[in-house]
C-alpha cells in the first residue's frame, strides 16, 4: 500500500505448481467505494480485490462485532463475553477502523 507500506495480500490458485488463476486482496480507507466487498480474503479482513479474469469472486464472510488495526490493516477481531474485546484499541464501527488504521497503531492483546 503506498500510504502505510503495509503489502497486499496475494492469493493464487492452491496446490498449484503453476496457478492458473490469482486475487490480490487490499482494505480501502474510503468506505463510500461502491466497488467494496467487505469482510472478504484471509479471515475476512479485506474489502477490495482484483483478480485474473478467471477467479470466481471471493465470498465476504460472516460480518464481527468488534474489529481492530493489525499491521495498518482493519481486521475482525474475537470478543469474549468475560474478557471482552480480544485487544485496544477496537472498533465496533467497521468505517472508524478503515479511517483509523493507516495511521494508528497496532492493537494490544487483552487476554
Amino acid at each position: 500500500d503506498p500510504v502505510t507500506g503495509t503489502p497486499y495480500f496475494y492469493e493464487p490458485e492452491p496446490l498449484k505448481t503453476c496457478p492458473s488463476w490469482f486475487r490480490m486482496y487490499a482494505g480501502l480507507q474510503n468506505t463510500d467505494d461502491p466497488s467494496l466487498l467487505p469482510g472478504i480474503g484471509p479471515g475476512g479482513a479485506y474489502n477490495y480485490y482484483v483478480s485474473s479474469p478467471n477467479a470466481s469472486i471471493p465470498v465476504p464472510q460472516a460480518p464481527f462485532d468488534f474489529y481492530a488495526c493489525k499491521s495498518h490493516v482493519c481486521t475482525p477481531i474475537e470478543w469474549d463475553p468475560v474478557n471482552g474485546a480480544q485487544c485496544d484499541p477496537n472498533y465496533q464501527n467497521v468505517s472508524d477502523c478503515y479511517g483509523d488504521c493507516p495511521t494508528s497503531e497496532d492493537c494490544v492483546p487483552q487476554w
